[in-house]
């Protein structure tokens, strides 16, 4: 690297910490680890950063064409990702679940059941509407009555 190594923001990039705990839920990563691992993406040997640093152009030039290709894989796999997830299933009927009552297919047995429940509503509405005693109301003098404290059962 460029930097003197008595300046104190390299010291602080390449220093190690003395003391401290991890995290339960993983280790914290510094700066340093974290711009090791994007090097390794993009093809270049974090070894030689101080060698590789020390001529400008070219080490834009290098990080420029690395970060381009990895642009272009990850983009890539993203594409072929989505094709897998998008091609046409074939559809098989050996896990389908026919519905008794009409020509619908479901493709879970749970999810028949709730279909088919759609079925008794529909039959029962269709009942309902067709009932002759819809229009009846029950009789209040067949409905026993409760008697209160001040009447007898005389």
């Amino acid at each position: 690297m460029r930097i003197p190594d008595n300046r104190i923001p390299k010291q602080v990039f390449l220093g190690q910490l003395a003391s401290g705990k991890r995290l339960q839920c993983g280790q914290v990563l510094r700066y340093k680890d974290a711009l090791e691992n994007n090097l390794k993406q993009c093809g270049i040997d974090p070894s030689a950063l101080g060698d590789d640093a020390q001529d400008r152009s070219a080490w834009r030039t290098l990080c420029h064409e690395a970060v381009t290709q990895f642009e272009d894989s990850r983009v890539e796999a993203l594409e072929h990702k989505r094709a897998v997830r998008k091609r046409a299933q074939p559809h098989s009927y050996l896990s389908a679940w026919p519905c008794d009552s009409c020509p619908s297919v479901c493709s879970s047995r749970i999810g028949l059941h709730a279909y088919q429940q759609t079925h008794r509503w529909h039959a029962i509405l269709r009942f309902r509407r067709r009932s002759p005693f819809r229009s009846v109301r029950p009789s209040y003098r067949s409905v026993p009555r409760v008697l209160s404290k001040t009447e007898s059962c005389n």
